[in-house]
């Protein structure tokens, strides 16, 4: 859903926003705060922790910043580093142990990758790596690389991918988190700031038979969330729900009919849960059963999943 004068909109919410922001600040400080049973201003469930960690065995991997299931094995996951790293992914099962290690010669440079997603499209496993950071404002596009999701059973393998640049209608953004909604066939890209503002914008999910290596777009402006720090989302496919992490919580936006628009879906009050007591986390992904996943940047990464009641 494409929003009318979407700037005057924001204007004209930031009271509002900032009150929002205040309640979800005074969420996550109670989140880190080991002494506080109380519970927040949002629909918080408990917290704490809901497995044990898995260590994740590859010295390459420092600093995980990216999370997607494997949709050919449901105990894989897919992994890559932050920026300053070669371009580049890792797969692992639930022992940390590493399955593949796939590349891609046909990205010169991984200049700030900074999230993942998984999907099925038409019966084919694909995968979605976010080129996307900008912490300094400095980028006039910046890249999806989509590509087949390889099977796990050869440990080296290639991968050829399609490249989309994506521009922004209101100039360059931090993009730390992106998902896809293969229900209404959106990629969905979401920005980071220290203030509790983070845009929403979406674009297409390419038809892959096309024959393009490279397609430019213009993202549209869906929403924007009263939410700071914002660096991990996904979708579930199971139920539609988008989880969206940042710094010290996850919250669950509950699934809607998919031919409710997405601002709208948008505009409800998420669930909120505390993150798992992990070093800076910047990945998360939704896999089977409806589990959410983190890892940590750092050497060595580490894997948990959020507590969730009655999961």
């Amino acid at each position: 859903m494409i929003e009318n004068d979407w700037r005057s909109r924001i204007w004209m919410a930031i009271p509002a926003m900032l009150l929002i922001g205040l309640m979800v600040i005074g969420v996550f400080q109670s989140a880190n705060d080991d002494s506080s049973g109380k519970s927040s201003a949002m629909e918080t469930d408990a917290g704490a922790t809901a497995a044990s960690k898995i260590r994740l065995d590859e010295a390459r991997l420092v600093e995980s910043s990216g999370l997607a299931r494997s949709h050919h094995r449901d105990d894989a996951f897919w992994t890559h580093n932050d920026s300053g790293s070669k371009p580049e992914l890792f797969a692992f099962d639930l022992t940390g142990r590493r399955l593949v290690r796939l590349r891609f010669p046909s990205i010169r440079k991984a200049i700030d990758w900074e999230d993942m997603a998984s999907f099925v499209d038409d019966g084919v496993p694909r995968l979605l790596i976010a080129d996307t950071g900008d912490n300094k404002g400095v980028r006039s596009t910046v890249s999806l690389h989509l590509c087949d999701e390889p099977g796990l059973d050869d440990d080296k393998q290639q991968a050829d991918v399609q490249t989309i640049q994506v521009a922004f209608p209101d100039g360059p953004h931090d993009c730390e988190a992106v998902a896809v909604d293969v229900q209404r066939r959106l990629i969905v890209m979401l920005t980071k700031s220290g203030f509790p503002l983070c845009r929403v914008y979406a674009i297409p999910i390419p038809h892959f038979d096309d024959g393009q290596s490279i397609i430019q777009v213009q993202a549209t402006a869906v929403t924007t969330l009263a939410m700071p720090m914002v660096t991990a989302a996904d979708f579930d496919s199971a139920t539609g729900d988008l989880w969206v992490i940042n710094y010290f919580q996850a919250f669950r936006f509950a699934g809607t009919d998919p031919a409710t628009p997405l601002s709208k879906m948008l505009a409800a009050l998420p669930t909120a849960m505390d993150l798992p007591r992990l070093r800076q986390i910047e990945a998360m992904a939704v896999g089977p059963n409806s589990q959410v996943w983190v890892t940590s940047e750092g050497t060595p990464a580490w894997m948990q999943k959020v507590s969730q009641p009655g999961r």
